[in-house]
């Protein structure tokens, strides 16, 4: 039995806007499958079509401090699992379909709060 291999790669981006040309030219080069990005720190645009690359759609769960997103090549059959994400989280769920199997993923960003305690005087 030949399987194919199924590339998904992950990034903590820090940022999308001043990092695109990076994205977009691993997307060219590289071509995962799958390319999950963290920590977005975009405000949902009216128009995200600026964002997309040729070759892969966009799924996005933008927030202003967090956010992710998800580029899924074209070839690949994938649904958004909506049901499972609260829009107060930076969460993202796909089921994809690779013609072999079934895997669900998710992407999540969690913010690091550091609280310093208020120091006795």
């Amino acid at each position: 039995m030949h399987v194919l291999p199924f590339q998904v790669d992950l990034s903590n981006i820090r940022e999308l806007h001043s990092n695109l040309l990076a994205v977009h030219h691993h997307l060219d080069t590289v071509k995962p499958h799958l390319l999950f990005l963290t920590e977005t720190q975009i405000r949902c645009p009216s128009d995200a079509a600026y964002l997309n690359y040729p070759g892969y759609s966009l799924e996005h769960h933008f927030l202003q401090r967090a956010g992710v997103c998800v580029y899924v090549r074209n070839d690949i059959c994938c649904q958004r699992l909506r049901h499972l994400e609260d829009p107060s989280f930076s969460t993202l769920w796909l089921l994809v379909d690779t013609r072999m199997d079934k895997i669900v993923s998710a992407c999540v960003y969690r913010t690091v709060v550091i609280r310093l305690a208020a120091s006795a005087v």
